[in-house]
């Protein structure tokens, strides 16, 4: 989760990713959960090649955001699911942070240009598509429908959101005391309040409500 950089404190290393693998070592596969904006070039291929190594059945799920470089670590799943609501955007490499002469700034420039045609080939490569399709998907610089990414390749499964009826069911355990009735209006408003939230994370409210037979009423 977060930036895969080993330079931001919250950023995800790839010395990070092998201490959680060491800690399920014997287990025979790997689940990989992603919500992360990107980060360094470097560090992602770095865990790509690491989880691609390991001999075991690598699964990453995309639950939030999934951007950048963070989109090579993705890839390295045989099985990768992609959460409703979730965003898949694959862009060209930027510059930051960068000053000098015209020297270093075109050493930079260039330095840019090979991350740019690296990341081309590996997608080409995982997804089928021709070179030139990703050179204008990453040109576009836009977040790619769900959809749109399974089509591609990019993703294998749509799924619904984790952890979002856990989280409902845990905000009203705490909202509700033991042994008390409920209050029915306060029911009403904490539903309300938790359809905003699905609302706001763009979740098909129908399909993770589907067999829920609860109504206003109380029994």
């Amino acid at each position: 989760y977060e930036d895969a950089s080993g330079k931001l404190i919250t950023g995800v290393d790839l010395i990070d990713v092998i201490s959680q693998v060491q800690k399920v070592k014997d287990a025979d596969s790997v689940e990989v959960s992603i919500n992360s904006p990107g980060g360094l070039v470097s560090t992602g291929f770095d865990i790509y090649d690491y989880l691609t190594s390991l001999k075991k059945q690598v699964t990453t799920i995309i639950d939030g955001q999934c951007a950048s470089i963070a989109t090579i670590v993705a890839l390295a799943g045989s099985v990768r699911k992609i959460t409703k609501g979730s965003e898949f955007l694959i862009h060209n490499p930027w510059l930051q942070n960068v000053s000098g002469d015209s020297t270093t700034l075109t050493e930079a420039a260039q330095e840019v240009q090979s991350h740019e045609d690296q990341m081309i080939s590996f997608y080409a490569k995982a997804t089928g598509i021709t070179k030139e399709g990703i050179d204008a998907l990453m040109r576009l610089d836009v977040p790619m429908d769900i959809n749109k990414a399974m089509e591609l390749g990019f993703v294998t499964e749509i799924i619904n959101p984790t952890g979002v009826v856990p989280m409902a069911e845990k905000a009203f355990a705490i909202a509700k005391p033991k042994n008390k009735p409920i209050n029915i209006d306060t029911m009403k408003k904490f539903k309300e309040q938790f359809l905003l939230l699905l609302a706001e994370m763009k979740v098909d409210v129908k399909k993770i409500f589907a067999d829920d037979s609860t109504t206003d009423e109380a029994t």
